[in-house]
This record gives structure tokens, sequence and C-alpha cells, in this order.
């Protein structure tokens, strides 16, 4: 199966922590075979799970806006936080995916017409292009709801697995 050609990818520190204490190999996966992932300069500042001499090795990139962008990213107010803003502006400015489980980060992408993935949906996508096996997504699901039970609920969890099945039986139909 060809994959399909997406743009590439900005993720937030929330799913970046997710995918650092549960399977970095996901993003390296996701960013060498479907498209590349990038990490806002100040999102990475904010992640003590991943250090910037790291971040090479698993094939992500870090983006340190431009000072336009740094300045409108720490002026305006709201309900997000510097880090999140420069990760909004980052992928209007480059039409990039953002991947975020951040409620308050989806919404201000929905406004400015950024397209938004959740945390777990990289998952879908690798599997959809047969680059990891429907037990693997489900098993790193599971070991996210581990690291943060709070934010990915059993429910979640639940809900991606009946998705993960549909997705394996539309391949295999």
């Amino acid at each position: 199966m060809q994959k399909k050609q997406v743009r590439p990818f900005i993720i937030d520190a929330n799913v970046l922590i997710d995918y650092c204490k549960s399977d970095l190999g996901i993003l390296e996966l996701l960013s060498t075979k479907i498209s590349p992932i990038y990490i806002s300069r100040s999102t990475l500042e904010n992640v003590n799970e991943l250090m910037e001499s790291e971040v090479a090795k698993h094939h992500l990139i870090v983006k340190t806006p431009d000072l336009q962008t740094l300045i409108l990213a720490t002026q305006v107010r709201g309900q997000l936080a510097v880090d999140d803003r420069e990760t909004l502006l980052l992928a209007k400015k480059y039409g990039w995916i953002c991947i975020t489980n951040d409620k308050p980060l989806r919404k201000e992408c929905e406004k400015e017409s950024v397209s938004v993935l959740w945390g777990l949906e990289p998952l879908k996508i690798l599997v959809e292009n047969s680059l990891i096996k429907p037990e693997k997504a489900i098993t790193v699901a599971k070991n996210i709801r581990k690291v943060n039970p709070r934010y990915i609920t059993a429910e979640i969890v639940k809900r991606f697995e009946e998705q993960i099945i549909e997705i394996e039986r539309k391949l295999h139909s």
C-alpha cells in the first residue's frame, strides 16, 4: 500500500510527553514514513522528557519561530499558554496539521482553520498505512492511558480500539 500524501505535523507538549513516556518510536515512524513532525522551540523547552540532543535522533524537527511569530505568541492573551500559541501560529503559517489533546488549543485551531488531530490519531495513520500492526497501536494507546489517565480515559481507549478494529477490517476486505 502506498502512503497517502500528508502535510507536515506539529505536535504540542501534552501529546509529545505522552509519546515520550510510552513509545517515542511511533512519532519517529510517522515522521520518517508519513510526513515530518515539528516541535515549536517553546514546546521543547517545556518538555523535560525529551532533550534537544535527542530530537534529531528520533527524526523530529525543532522549529524556532521568526521574530514576528514569537512576538505575536507572547503578546496574545487568552486560554492558551505561549507554547500553545506558538504551535498554533506555526501550524497556521506553514499549513501544518496540529496534533493535540488540549481542548483550548483545538478550539483555536478550528477558529483559525488549522487542521487538527487527536493524540492517538497518529497510531491510526500508521495502521492505515500498514506501518504498525493494530495490536501495536492498541498497546501504545493503553500505555499512553497508563501515563496520562486523567486525559486519556478508558472510554477514549475503548473507542480507539473499535476504530482500529474497523481500520483492520477495511484493510483486509
